[in-house]
């Protein structure tokens, strides 16, 4: 196997014991266990599909220990992973938030030319 793909690997059997070993990796994806074990074999470079890498990676977040495969993905791509917050639909006028955040950056943005033209 490449470095990238020792890597990778790296971040799949972590999930993998993360979601309880074999066994319960193969509950979380539905996929058998034999193929759970092809993916968690540090000799073989087989790894798992996107949407069995990401239910792996949810179970592993819901348990408070990251996404690995999500966060190996984004390192070898150079990128940053970063947690939007959990928005719950709600009856909130996003008009009158609007209104009121264009009216106080409108205020912030005149206090700055105040400051910036008393030198």
């Amino acid at each position: 196997m490449t470095p990238r793909q020792t890597r990778g690997k790296i971040a799949v059997r972590a999930v993998i014991d993360t979601c309880g070993k074999i066994a319960g990796a193969a509950d979380e994806t539905g996929r058998a266990s034999s193929t759970v074990g092809d993916w968690n074999n540090e000799e073989k470079a087989i790894f798992p599909p996107a949407d069995c890498a990401l239910a792996m990676d949810a179970y592993s977040k819901i348990r408070g220990d990251g996404a690995p495969i999500t966060e190996w993905m984004a390192r070898e791509l150079n990128k940053v992973l970063i947690d939007l917050p959990q928005v719950l639909p709600s009856r909130i006028d996003l008009h009158a938030m609007l209104a009121t955040f264009s009216g106080e950056s409108g205020e912030a943005m005149q206090g700055l030319l105040t400051a910036l033209a008393d030198g």
